[in-house]
């Protein structure tokens, strides 16, 4: 689902089963796989972003079980300024061979949202309340 901006946020009541606000932060929406042969981290434009964060994929792959797919957001956090940033990202793409470079000089971090499956079961028809606890869960 894509972010829409609003004036005000609407009351719990005005939304079928209440309403759940996330932060938008700047940086790219993700869907993590974590496979038993490794993470396939993919862009909604079902572009594949693992080769261009590997510390990523390797912090899900530590963290998730296989059969776990979970969709966030990429993000690049500058901790002094206390924002995030976004053409980190976009070097990431561009870096080469200086990739590893960049991913020890700037990390980059999946903020997560929800799990779709987990252990490989599709969780997609729960309301989301409770993937959203399973989440924390995991």
């Amino acid at each position: 689902m894509r972010c829409v901006g609003v004036a005000e946020l609407p009351e719990p009541r005005m939304c079928r089963g209440g309403c759940a606000y996330e932060v938008k932060f700047d940086g790219w929406r993700c869907l993590a796989f974590v496979r038993p042969d490794g993470v396939y981290l993919q862009s909604r434009q079902a572009k594949d972003l693992t080769p261009y964060f590997p510390d990523v994929a390797t912090a899900v792959r530590e963290s998730l079980p296989p059969g776990t797919v979970v969709d966030g957001e990429l993000v690049i956090f500058d901790t002094e300024a206390g924002s995030t940033v976004f053409p980190a990202l976009l070097g990431r793409i561009t870096a080469g061979r200086r990739l590893a470079r960049e991913a020890v000089a700037r990390p980059a971090n999946l903020v997560l949202f929800d799990v779709l499956a987990d252990a490989g079961g599709d969780l997609t028809g729960l309301p989301l309340r409770h993937r959203r606890s399973r989440l924390e869960d995991l």
